[in-house]
């Protein structure tokens, strides 16, 4: 029996189960989560190193300085406030972000940007069907798990038989392979 035809087989009452051609890799997973997080993760290196960069110029004019009063802050207040109005401003951004992407679009289709653009979709594994909103965002956010213990959980899918992360065991999801456009498989 194959994966489409299993999928296809066990759905539940009122879910439309979701046409496949088999469990994604774990190379099209990772490359779907650098899509989805490659921008938040650019912008926090690209802010991480003006902030190091700032910090390390401070410290050498610090020590250029012929003497050291007792007046001289340890930290220049308007680094310290700009790193962390640009955090606050960072993560609500963020979370708004990955709300859609996760919870309203993944939750409605099955796929993320990055799923839809390397062909994979997360469904329920027991109806094949779509998560919907709250089970799509919630999955996103229980990822958490996956990345304890120097993330094995993202790297479970390399050994298990069904390419599932420690996330996708707990929520009864699997990530699998959208059928090519134009393809008819209703199984």
């Amino acid at each position: 029996m194959s994966q489409s035809t299993l999928i296809a087989t066990r759905t539940a009452p009122n879910s439309i189960p979701v046409p496949h051609t088999g469990y994604a890799s774990w190379g099209r997973r990772a490359a779907a989560a650098l899509i989805d997080d490659g921008v938040f993760i650019l912008i926090s290196w690209i802010v991480t190193v003006l902030w190091v960069i700032t910090t390390i110029e401070w410290i050498a004019d610090l020590a250029d300085q012929p003497s050291h009063s007792s007046n001289t802050p340890l930290w220049p207040p308007t680094m310290f406030w700009g790193w962390l109005a640009i955090l606050l401003l960072m993560l609500p951004i963020q979370l708004a972000v990955s709300y859609w992407n996760f919870g309203k679009l993944q939750g409605r289709t099955g796929a993320s940007w990055g799923k839809r653009i390397v062909g994979i979709m997360v469904v329920d594994e027991a109806t094949g069907a779509v998560l919907g909103i709250g089970k799509s965002f919630g999955r996103d956010l229980l990822h958490v798990i996956d990345a304890t213990g120097f993330y094995l959980g993202y790297l479970w899918p390399l050994w298990d038989e069904r390419n599932r992360t420690f996330t996708d065991i707990v929520l009864n999801t699997i990530v699998v392979n959208q059928p090519p456009k134009g393809s008819n498989i209703h199984e």
